[in-house]
């Protein structure tokens, strides 16, 4: 098995081991299952990306770290991730202007790699047939009367 994709590298690496980290909510197909909460991958990868940019700093990212993993996955919407509860509130703004949907993201690598595999399903199979042992030779057959 090949972790492809950074959460699934990150789950390999005992990084990751909770599947509250990747757990989310969505609507059904009628709204094309649209998110309607955020993961905590998604979470960490975008204060990852406000602290690359310098539009917050390693404790704002903290801090809203801290404030995700206190919402239970099934509550942790955008309104809740910037409620008056959380000391950076004020990022809502970056956030969202500079959201990273890391699922998606490791999502469209994983239809890359299948898209590039062979499809073992018609490849051609070697001719090889097992070794006729004397035990093989001598066994029992059965018939079909």
């Amino acid at each position: 098995m090949q972790p492809i994709g950074k959460i699934a590298r990150s789950y390999a690496e005992g990084l990751l081991w909770d599947d509250a980290d990747v757990a989310l909510l969505h609507l059904g197909a009628s709204e094309a299952y649209a998110p309607v909460t955020e993961p905590l991958v998604n979470v960490r990868a975008t204060a990852d990306r406000l602290v690359e940019l310098g539009l917050a700093t390693q404790d704002d990212r903290s801090h809203l770290l801290e404030h995700a993993g206190e919402i239970h996955f099934a509550g942790r919407d955008i309104a809740s991730l910037f409620n008056s509860d959380n000391p950076v509130a004020w990022l809502a703004g970056p956030y969202a202007t500079y959201h990273v949907n890391q699922k998606a993201l490791d999502a469209a690598i994983l239809v890359d790699v299948i898209h590039g595999m062979v499809d073992e399903r018609t490849r051609r199979r070697s001719q090889w047939h097992p070794r006729q042992s004397q035990f093989w030779r001598d066994r029992p057959r059965l018939t079909l009367d």
